[in-house]
């Protein structure tokens, strides 16, 4: 026989073969097939379905320590398996009580072979659980172990482990759930419109849920985790967030620090095998109302957009936008830290901030002696149309040491106190910068009452005990506003008593305001250039208005130079002076051109005895005395004593004298006189 017809012999049982198993595998396939697809209609034949029923329900409530009740039970095979329970019924006796309407778990099908029963997936539709919680016991305190990433990491792994050893890669489905949360000391969370889908390790873990609460119109989570390496990323979404809603929960000591608020947010949050985290975040709050030691700070029609990067070594939060109606404020900055070098630092911009009520936000989180209160006792309100702020030391906590800040901006319609003094300045605008525990403001514009200042200087500083302190400003001043202020910043006695003896003053003046160089040593300069003053000096018996020249303070020693005035009838046309405030008033110079009447000022005069004393027989003296007058100093207070040189004029001067002949009159006539 050839070798050619064996090799055909040898084909023709190999394809015999082939074809009997096609033939075996086609009736094996098509029985399963008839059985999987007669199994439901045959198995309540051939399966005791009721007993099976009462055994799982049996089971499940000795496992539960409860009840577990279903109406029917449904087993298909295709298109892939699923065992089915209706109207489920569950419950724990003062602990848990629950309702779904269907249940299904559906088998992977690979155990199934080994007679192993591994669900792949569980779908719960519209479940309704009520949940009893009790308190915990009480326990003895124990040391609290710190909490650390290594030891979170660890927990997250063991938590992995389990579950992927009880239901590896289960998906659990939740759809339209609602459940109730009791206890015996809070009001009832009821959780509805529940939506979940939950996948179980070890090829991770995932969650999507999406509910709404008392808490919260809505609520929207997307995550997954690997529980070996922590490397997770997922999204937050809250909307209409009600969190005073959570104080008796999360406060029960009545110590609430939220009040009526609303607030939506939207974060999202990635981390990797490394330990680097990144959060970003963005939130509107059109009311969000905080409580902190009986004070209330009240945020309306703000939103917020920013991040949180961490690795090993560097921490940063953003702020990409910080914005609110109340306090009204626009900001955005950064904040640094290097735990390696250690080094940090912030820098901060913003604008049209309203002074006011960005000080009550700043001093509602601040002690209430601390950087930002010594700030704000001077800066009390206005507009800050821009502003930057830079700080920078060795840790996070010297960002708040004065002497590491720089905070430079503009201000409007200010108003600013300056410790220790009258000055309350408001309508303030102006350049400010904050440097080194120094506050200084150049451009400087302001009023105190009616009086009015413009391009002035300020340095003020907001660190030592003897602060230092420097104002210079050109003023427009009201002079009747203007006693008091002087009274408050001149702190010699002499000038403050002369003070006392003005009356009714009033008038305007313009010149500048020199004040320095220390709160508690405080030298005054007023450098009047013009005036108009009217006013009652109780030294003198007639009023007394005195216009142009110059008025001049300086230290204690006062002068005045080209002024002209009116004391009762009598004028002065140029009038030069200097007085010396030290111990009693002292005119140390006087020069004058003056019109006199002497019907006024003899019987006023002739009541000082230096005076009055040689002019004793002199009864009645009238007339007018055209005066030119030098004189080297006498004591305010008795200007009869004075020394002097004049000459001058007389016109229809009448003198009568005690034990003359009559009136003597004197048309006209010249005179010197000289007592030295």
């Amino acid at each position: 026989m050839s070798k050619r017809h064996i090799g055909n012999r040898d084909d023709a049982g190999r394809m015999q073969r082939r074809s009997r198993l096609r033939l075996w595998l086609s009736a094996a396939l098509g029985a399963v097939f008839l059985v999987a697809l007669f199994f439901p209609l045959l198995a309540p034949r051939i399966i005791d379905l009721g007993s099976v029923r009462a055994r799982i329900e049996a089971r499940l409530s000795e496992a539960i320590g409860g009840t577990v009740a279903f109406d029917w039970l449904d087993v298909r095979i295709l298109p892939r398996p699923r065992v089915k329970v209706a109207n489920l019924r569950m419950s724990v006796p003062g602990r848990f009580q629950g309702t779904a309407v269907t249940l299904s778990v559906y088998p992977k099908i690979l155990p199934l072979f080994v007679g192993k029963l591994r669900a792949s997936k569980v779908t719960v539709e519209a479940p309704e659980v009520a949940v009893r919680l009790s308190a915990p016991p009480a326990q003895e305190p124990r040391a609290k172990r710190p909490d650390t990433l290594a030891a979170l990491r660890q927990s997250l792994a063991d938590a992995g482990s389990r579950l992927a050893a009880l239901a590896p890669n289960l998906t659990i489905v939740i759809d339209r759930g609602r459940a109730v949360v009791s206890t015996a000391k809070h009001p009832p969370v009821t959780i509805e419109r529940l939506d979940a889908r939950i996948v179980l390790p070890p090829r991770g873990f995932r969650v999507r849920l999406d509910c709404r609460t008392t808490f919260w119109k809505d609520l929207s989570v997307d995550a997954k985790l690997d529980p070996r390496t922590l490397a997770a990323e997922g999204s937050l979404e809250i909307e209409g967030f009600k969190p005073h809603l959570l104080n008796p929960y999360l406060f029960p000591d009545g110590n609430y620090p939220v009040g009526d608020s609303l607030v939506d947010l939207d974060l999202s949050f990635r981390t990797d095998e490394a330990g680097n985290r990144l959060v970003k975040g963005k939130g509107t709050a059109s009311m969000l109302r905080l409580l902190r030691g009986g004070k209330t700070l009240l945020i309306e029609g703000a939103r917020f957009a920013g991040a949180v990067a961490i690795d090993a070594r560097h921490t940063t939060i953003t702020v990409d936008d910080l914005q609110a109606a109340s306090p009204r404020l626009e900001m955005n900055g950064e904040l640094r830290y290097d735990a390696e070098t250690p080094r940090a630092g912030m820098t901060l911009t913003g604008s049209n901030i309203d002074v006011r009520a960005l000080r009550h936000a700043v001093l509602f989180f601040t002690p209430d002696r601390g950087v930002a209160q010594t700030i704000f006792d001077v800066l009390r309100a206005g507009v800050v149309p821009s502003i930057t702020f830079a700080s920078s030391g060795r840790t996070p906590s010297d960002l708040v040491d004065m002497k590491e800040m720089h905070i430079a901006g503009s201000l409007q319609n200010g108003t600013i106190d300056v410790p220790g003094t009258p000055l309350h300045l408001t309508g303030v605008g102006g350049n400010v910068v904050i440097a080194g525990g120094v506050l200084q403001a150049n451009g400087l514009s302001a009023q105190l009452g009616h009086t009015t200042g413009q391009n002035g200087t300020l340095r003020l500083g907001l660190l030592d005990h003897d602060i230092p302190f420097h104002l210079d400003m050109t003023l427009t001043a009201d002079l009747a506003e203007l006693p008091p202020v002087l009274k408050a910043l001149v702190k010699n006695p002499t000038f403050q008593q002369e003070l006392d003896l003005l009356r009714e003053v009033n008038g305007t003046a313009r010149g500048r305001l020199v004040l320095g160089e220390t709160l508690r040593s405080m030298s005054v300069t007023v450098d009047v250039s013009a005036f108009e003053l009217r006013t009652a000096y109780q030294r003198v018996p007639f009023p007394i208005q005195l216009s142009g020249g110059r008025f001049l303070l300086s230290g204690t020693t006062l002068s005045l130079e080209h002024v002209r005035g009116m004391f009762g009838r009598s004028s002065v046309s140029e009038l030069a002076a200097r007085l010396d405030l030290r111990g009693g008033p002292h005119v140390q110079s006087l020069a004058t051109e003056a019109s006199l009447s002497l019907d006024e000022l003899y019987p006023w005069l002739s009541s000082f005895p230096a005076v009055g004393q040689p002019l004793k027989d002199i009864v009645t003296l009238r007339g007018t005395v055209l005066l030119s007058m030098r004189s080297t100093g006498f004591p305010l207070a008795e200007p009869g004593a004075a020394q002097f040189t004049a000459s001058g004029r007389v016109n229809n001067v009448t003198v009568d004298l005690k034990n003359g002949p009559g009136p003597i009159t004197v048309l006209r006539g010249g005179f010197t006189a000289d007592r030295g």
